[in-house]
């Protein structure tokens, strides 16, 4: 009977840690990447006019969706077919949001500096091979 007990106890310890793991997982998905300032500044001088996305971050990503100022969650969600916490409460706010995504999961997201215009062509996304997101500037 001990040995029943015992084993009871270590499976519910195990499952106990398993799910705090991943709990703590999903705090950390969603998180805000901040631009280092090198790349702000980038990003920023007047001559610029694309950059790849690879050299502003430096974890694995498969798509990165670019989404306008004022999108709601909701959209963003829709675009993405995933969850997404965000930084804020309600939308993008006032900047234009890279959000990446790896195995189809919310993996980080970037504010883009304010005042600046950003697209990516035609494509509904960008990849790893195919990273150009273009400035333009008024």
């Amino acid at each position: 009977m001990k040995k029943v007990i015992l084993s009871m106890m270590f499976l519910f310890l195990v499952a106990f840690l398993l799910l705090q793991g991943f709990s703590e997982a999903d705090r950390n998905v969603n998180t805000k990447v901040d631009l280092p300032t090198d790349i702000r500044s980038s990003l920023e001088d007047e001559k610029v006019s694309e950059m790849n996305v690879h050299s502003m971050v430096s974890f694995i990503w498969e798509k990165a969706y670019l989404f306008l100022p004022y999108t709601s969650y909701k959209d963003i969600e829709k675009t993405i077919h995933a969850k997404f916490k965000g930084s804020t409460n309600q939308s993008t706010g006032e900047y234009y949001l890279l959000v990446f995504l790896n195995d189809d999961k919310v993996v980080h997201d970037l504010q883009l500096p304010y005042g600046l215009e950003f697209s990516i062509g035609e494509q509904e996304y960008l990849t790893p091979s195919d990273d150009v997101l273009r400035i333009e500037r008024q």
